[in-house]
């Protein structure tokens, strides 16, 4: 039987096959929503700030890059220091933590600033509640008996936060400095398609950040 010029059978096989690919795009569908689901509960909520301040021994955890950068004197209560604070506000733990940043060291008496550097914080693991500390510079220094400020620090633009969540989705967060404050700028998720090549991160070979000891 012709209909429109075409034979019955013929149009009635192509809805059919029409019918069975939207039922296969259907459930593509939902499976990719259920796996961005099951990867979204082990996603963690975590506050970052940058501040200065003076470090004393009821930080939970505070990680330095360089002596030099902290002229050896460590739990001043009277020295102000550039820090980055983390905290995991969240009841799931971050994973082989990198914080990143490229700072160019200012100096108060040069005109041009020295050249920008990258610094590497590493921590094997944020878990629930727990605050950690980034020291970037010491502000101060001791002469004989007294502490005057020195006259250098360290300027960044941004800082990027790398971790793996308990599900190992490996993620990338940028966050945006603007005067004294962090905001979020853009991020990155492994199971939405983001790749972040292994030389840029990775949790191979991972060796955690010097850190104070009490």
């Amino acid at each position: 039987m012709m209909f429109l010029g075409l034979e019955v059978g013929s149009w009635a096989d192509w809805v059919s096959g029409i019918g069975s690919l939207g039922a296969i795009l259907m459930v593509l569908f939902q499976i990719k929503k259920n796996k961005e689901s099951d990867f979204s509960q082990y996603r963690p909520m975590f506050k970052i700030n940058y501040e200065v301040e003076a470090i004393n021994r009821k930080k939970d955890k505070v990680y330095y890059d360089r002596t030099s950068d902290n002229n050896g004197q460590m739990y001043r209560g009277d020295f102000k220091y550039q820090c980055i604070e983390l905290k995991n506000i969240s009841h799931k733990s971050m994973l082989a933590v990198q914080v990143s940043l490229y700072v160019t060291e200012i100096n108060y008496g040069e005109k041009a600033p020295k050249v920008k550097r990258k610094i590497d914080f590493k921590v094997d693991s944020v878990k629930p509640d727990e605050n950690v500390n980034f020291i970037l510079k010491n502000l101060s220094k001791t002469i004989g008996i007294h502490q005057v400020p020195i006259y250098e620090y360290y300027d960044f633009d941004e800082v990027l936060i790398y971790f793996t969540t308990e599900m190992r989705e490996k993620i990338k967060i940028i966050y945006q400095k603007e005067g004294e404050y962090l905001y979020y700028k853009k991020s990155f998720l492994e199971n939405k398609g983001a790749k972040i090549p292994d030389e840029e991160y990775t949790a191979n070979n991972f060796k955690e950040s010097r850190i104070l000891e009490n």
